[in-house]
């Protein structure tokens, strides 16, 4: 045995030593034995935090037969996208936005040259002129009928003229002013404030009436929308807690803001949408695990952490518990009861007012190593 690999194996059992509950002065060395004892704190670059190649997430006190596991996708809130369109034929003349750019509601997006635009503004000229006419006809059999020189026929048949001619001035108008038409040039506007997260139109091209140039997604007004097992709903309600837990190994906690009434058909499944509580949703449609947590009201529920926060020391199970300073981690031994494919449920060690690393941790596993060995 190396006399690296000594000191080590006496750093392991000062750690063990502490999460035993044995006094202080048990694991306290005079400072000529420093050189040999176990670094307590870690310290790296906090560029390796703020790119997220090192994450925390909170400790918890939950059971395993609490945990409910289900999918989810990040989606927008109900008012938290839109779909710009083309509500005539028409050809894309300027673009002023691309994929990414922030935009503000009522910001010009694009300009289209659409001669069914001409078309509808002479429509609509065309209808002014015939309701005027039908209102002056409605009016002369208002007078012939009360001296009884019309019928009534007539006179419900000028007033159901007059009826359709408005509703025909009427759509017309509204088209020509959803988009601010001025002759043939359409220009197309942002109705919500957010990015653009497709554009589907290219300089020149023509496109139809209906069809989508834009989609806009407001990402301060982003969701997960969770499928939960009919089986499993009963103990999901608003105010649960959850971690989302995403594909590049981050952790976020969130809470339940309300689910379905209706199972959706062939899937047995119920819709649950979550916000989260201390960290951005960035990618709608982006694909996540879900973590519920049900409440039972148990006060002596284990400490539970995400199962990947629990690193072997030379046979030690510690955590790297985050410091108050950025980039630093305290080596904290710990006890694990059990675990499940996901958790780890502690009789020791941190409680719920602290955060661990979860992602990263080989990383200040190494950085620990070489500490030790200075």
């Amino acid at each position: 045995m190396t006399w690296q690999r000594a000191a080590s194996m006496g750093i392991v059992s000062a750690l063990l030593a502490l999460a035993c509950g044995q006094k202080e002065t048990q694991i306290e060395e005079p400072a000529a034995a420093e050189s040999t004892s176990s670094p307590r704190t870690v310290r790296v670059d906090p560029s390796l935090v703020e790119q997220g190649r090192i994450s925390v997430a909170p400790v918890e006190r939950r059971n395993a037969v609490d945990e409910i596991r289900a999918t989810g996708t990040v989606t927008p809130d109900l008012d938290g996208a839109a779909d710009v369109g083309a509500l005539v034929s028409s050809t894309v003349q300027r673009l002023l936005v691309r994929e990414g750019d922030r935009v503000k509601q009522g910001q010009l997006l694009a300009e289209l040259n659409a001669p069914d635009a001409a078309r509808v503004a002479g429509e609509l000229a065309k209808a002014r002129s015939q309701r005027s006419r039908a209102e002056r006809a409605l009016a002369r059999e208002e007078k012939l009928i009360a001296r009884q020189a019309t019928t009534a026929v007539e006179l419900e048949q000028a007033q159901a003229d007059l009826a359709g001619l408005r509703a025909e001035e009427r759509a017309a108008r509204l088209l020509l002013g959803a988009y601010g038409a001025s002759g043939a040039r359409v220009q197309v506007r942002a109705p919500i404030a957010g990015v653009i997260a497709q554009r589907n139109a290219e300089l020149g091209t023509r496109v139809e009436g209906g069809e989508r140039l834009f989609r806009i997604v407001d990402p301060t007004k982003l969701l997960v929308r969770a499928e939960v097992l009919e089986r499993d709903v009963g103990g999901v309600e608003k105010g649960t807690t959850a971690s989302l837990l995403f594909p590049d190994g981050k952790i976020c906690s969130a809470k339940v803001l309300f689910r379905s009434t209706q199972v959706e058909p062939g899937r047995h499944a119920v819709a649950v949408w979550l916000a989260p509580s201390d960290c951005k949703l960035d990618l709608a449609g982006q694909s996540l695990n879900v973590q519920l947590h049900k409440a039972t009201g148990d006060a002596k529920k284990p400490l539970a952490l995400p199962r990947d926060a629990v690193v072997d020391l030379d046979g030690t199970p510690v955590v790297f518990v985050q410091g108050k300073s950025p980039g630093e981690f305290e080596v904290e031994p710990v006890i694990v009861d059990r675990f499940s494919e996901t958790t780890a449920f502690l009789i020791k060690g941190p409680d719920e007012t602290h955060r661990v690393a979860v992602r990263g941790t080989i990383l200040l596993k190494g950085e620990w190593m070489r500490s030790s060995m200075e």
